[in-house]
């Protein structure tokens, strides 16, 4: 890998890792209630607990990414983290077409 190629993949492994830092800032701090309240809206069993575990994942998965420590395994965290959220809070399957 040449030198620009190995900058371009820094700066993007740091982007992507950012994007699930600062998500995680914002909805451990300001949308913490809210995002409980969808699950256990959502009938997800000990919604706080999921929602903990859920941000313990996207923040050592982001860390891992953003300090180059066993990337490979912090980009799969972070892929099961992304689906499980998206099946939680993306639930298109109980949309209607009233």
């Amino acid at each position: 890998m040449d030198g620009a190629e190995a900058t371009l993949h820094l700066i993007g492994r740091l982007l992507i890792a950012f994007l699930f830092l600062g998500t995680l800032a914002t909805n451990a701090t300001m949308k913490f209630e809210q995002h409980r309240a969808r699950m256990a809206a959502a009938g997800i069993p000990m919604a706080k607990l999921a929602l903990i575990v859920g941000f313990a994942m996207q923040g050592v998965g982001g860390l891992m990414l953003a300090f180059d420590w066993h990337r490979a395994i912090g980009a799969w965290i972070c892929i099961v983290f992304l689906v499980i959220a998206t099946a939680i809070f993306h639930r298109w399957w109980t949309v209607t077409n009233d």
